[in-house]
């Protein structure tokens, strides 16, 4: 059993100490909302960088602090 304190950074951090990224599901378009390009193009890379983006993006919007702490 995962502790409250746990649970809590696994579900809001990613790797690095940033805020995890959005995730998406299957269909590709959800009610008229499509995946981003990055992530239906099969390029794993591409998704590791877009990934990365998105965690930056979050975490400078959402907790800048947490950006002087960030693993490059």
């Amino acid at each position: 059993m995962l502790s409250l304190r746990m649970g809590y950074r696994g579900s809001t951090y990613g790797a690095g100490g940033l805020l995890d990224y959005p995730h998406y599901t299957r269909p590709a378009d959800f009610m008229g909302i499509p995946i981003p390009e990055a992530l239906a193009g099969g390029n794993h890379e591409e998704v590791r960088r877009w990934r990365r983006r998105m965690s930056l993006k979050k975490t400078l919007e959402n907790r800048p602090d947490l950006l002087e702490k960030i693993d490059s």
